[in-house]
Order: C-alpha cells, then sequence, then structure tokens
C-alpha cells in the first residue's frame, strides 16, 4: 500500500496539527522529521517487497517476502511484518504455519517424500 503524494500530504498535515495541539511546538518540530523519513521509508520497503526481487539472494530478505505474501494471499488477518516478525509475535499475529493448515491426509503424503 503506497500512499498517494497528494493524499500523504493532507494526512500528513492533519496529523502534525493533531499532535500540535497536545505536544509542545519544539517536540513537534523536532519529531517530524524522524518520523516522516521513518514513514517514507517503510512505504518504499513495503512496494518492494511487492515489486523488486532483486535482493532475494539475501535469505532474510528473501525470506520476508514470502512471509509478507502470505499475509496477502493466504492468511490477512496475520503476518503483517514487512521487515521483522517481531510485532506478530508480541501481538499474537503471527500466521499458521503451512503444515498447520494443510488438511490431514496432505500432510501424511508429505510426510512420506
Amino acid at each position: 500500500l503506497v500512499v498517494p503524494p497528494a493524499l500523504f500530504v493532507a494526512l500528513a498535515s492533519g496529523v502534525y496539527a493533531f499532535l500540535s495541539l497536545f505536544l509542545p511546538q519544539w517536540s513537534v518540530r523536532a519529531g517530524w522529521p524522524g518520523g516522516m523519513l521513518g514513514y517514507i521509508a517503510y512505504d518504499l520497503i513495503h512496494y518492494s517487497t511487492h515489486h523488486v526481487a532483486v535482493l532475494d539472494c539475501v535469505s532474510h530478505i528473501r525470506e520476508m517476502r514470502k512471509y509478507h505474501m502470505r499475509h496477502h494471499y493466504r492468511h490477512p488477518l496475520f503476518g503483517f511484518g514487512v521487515t521483522t516478525k517481531l510485532w506478530d509475535r508480541i501481538f499474537g499475529t503471527l500466521p499458521p504455519s503451512d503444515e498447520e493448515t494443510r488438511p490431514p491426509a496432505s500432510r501424511r503424503e508429505a510426510r512420506k517424500h
């Protein structure tokens, strides 16, 4: 999910205004650039997870790509992590393993091979 730039600016401006109501102005101005860079980095990583296979030679990146694709195509309520499984562990959203979701007869066949 890549947010179109115009929508991103509108949403970000609203968040900035909201935070400015409750936090000291210096803290909003100090933290805002880091928050924006962090979100943009996340968006780029998420986009490349879907569309760029160049770094699949790195095992962690290849594994996280497969993990994230399972979120989209098999278990949409689980496996939200793009770069790490940490938060899925913390929030209990780790997807079931392929072994757990395979019908019993298929499990027996898989063990034979």
